[in-house]
């Protein structure tokens, strides 16, 4: 079972090189410009992509897609699921952004991700995953 062998160990590698990433973040006010071309939009919208192709609504929504056959409404159920969800934590975020601070929150945001890290490193190390 090769994904059981190495799950563990690249899950371990995924949060250490997060919590790297996290604390590595550019300062408030030191944020580069993005690159020739790019911006904004295509950034999100290329990450939310990759992040959702292969996460489990998606494959539900697929399945009720083929199986109603109307793919319509269930691309606009997916949709509207996707903007309940979504909408208030991004209007809460920021609302509270500019309140909070936000070298704190990395180093909050970092410990948890380096604290999952180190427990999938654990559970690779000793077998008790």
């Amino acid at each position: 079972m090769l994904i059981g062998d190495w799950l563990e160990w690249l899950l371990a590698a995924v949060f250490l090189a997060l919590a790297l990433w996290t604390l590595l973040e550019p300062a408030p006010g030191q944020v580069t410009a993005p690159p020739p071309g790019g911006g904004i939009f295509p950034t999100a919208a290329l990450g939310f992509f990759l992040l959702e192709m292969a996460d489990k609504t998606q494959i539900v929504a697929i399945g009720l897609a083929m199986g109603s056959g109307d793919l319509l409404w269930v691309y606009l159920g997916a949709v509207a699921g996707v903007i309940l969800v979504n909408a208030p934590a991004i209007w809460l975020g920021q609302r509270f952004a500019a309140h909070l601070p936000l070298r704190v929150l990395h180093a909050v945001a970092a410990l948890i991700l380096l604290g999952l890290g180190v427990w999938f490193l654990f559970g690779a190390l000793t077998g008790q995953g």
